[in-house]
């Protein structure tokens, strides 16, 4: 039983998505006009205040999640700190590192023309950057930034 009662003959009118797909059957229904409107009203309160109800609920079930993001974020720089490159493997746990690298555009201006893509706005193009620093091109304005990723399965 829902809220509110609903006629439901009404029901059987709409769809369970909320169109109403039988409007002819919907206006031949033998009832007062202003029970059918009412009923309808009715149903379209309770329709609203679920849609409310279930937004509210998004809104929590997203604050929690981004509360566990960022204490789960927080510990992997609390453990990247405290192991400090060094492995940890338990029986619950096992924790290493994986190289990367990476470019560090320190000055975009210095950037020759022909790393940079065409954009709206300026945005050096990092992948073609870091390819030609590993073949040991020297380019103005980006060097190779070396990083260990911590890594916990």
């Amino acid at each position: 039983m829902t809220l509110y009662e609903i006629d439901e003959r009404i029901r059987a009118c709409v769809s369970d998505d909320g169109e109403i797909i039988d409007v002819p059957g919907l206006d031949a229904l033998q009832m007062a006009r202003d029970a059918k409107l009412e009923n309808l009203a009715v149903w379209y309160k309770e329709a609203a205040a679920l849609a409310e109800a279930l937004r509210a609920e998004e809104a929590a079930l997203a604050a929690r999640r981004r509360a566990h993001e960022n204490r789960a974020e927080s510990l992997k720089a609390y453990l990247t700190l405290a192991l400090a490159g060094q492995r940890l493997e338990t029986a619950r746990v096992k924790i290493g590192w994986r190289e990367s690298v990476s470019v560090d555009i320190y000055d975009p201006s210095k950037i020759p023309p022909e790393y940079v893509r065409e954009k709206t706005e300026y945005a050096p193009a990092k992948a073609e950057i870091k390819e030609a620093l590993e073949a040991g091109r020297e380019i103005p304005g980006a060097a190779l930034l070396y990083k260990n990723n911590i890594q916990i399965r």
